[in-house]
């Protein structure tokens, strides 16, 4: 392959605000979940562009994400006992 030098792959610097511990991803949506309850999600296609943030599902961690295209929806399950859609 080609030498790439110091390139190096598209990151998303101070993307939560606290350690991230989830993550989903398809062909154009990366879905991220944090210590802080916050979930968000970032355009693969367009330079991981934010497309969506939600910071009032959760009280406690995301354990896990799930995204489930058919319904164009997003679970996230968490530390306080409860899942969001």
């Amino acid at each position: 392959g080609a030498d790439r030098g110091d390139e190096r792959a598209a990151g998303i610097e101070g993307a939560h605000d606290e350690g991230i511990n989830a993550m989903a991803t398809d062909a154009s949506l990366l879905v991220t979940g944090c210590d802080g309850g916050v979930v968000k999600g970032w355009d693969v296609r367009q330079k991981l562009k934010p497309v969506f943030s939600y910071a009032e599902s959760h009280t406690d961690f995301v354990s896990d994400l799930l995204l489930v295209r058919e319904k164009n929806a997003v679970v996230a399950s968490s530390g306080d006992g409860s899942v969001g859609v």
